[in-house]
């Protein structure tokens, strides 16, 4: 698991797609808000 800032990550997903790469982004967070009742 890496945690960085989210301008961290956004300069590094600009380099991947520039460069052709697939990317797949999950997130970690929780948000008990949008859970099913």
């Amino acid at each position: 698991m890496i945690t960085t800032d989210e301008s961290d990550v956004q300069a590094l997903l600009k380099v991947l797609l520039d460069g052709g790469a697939r990317v797949e982004v999950y997130s970690a967070h929780d948000y008990p808000d949008t859970a099913e009742k």
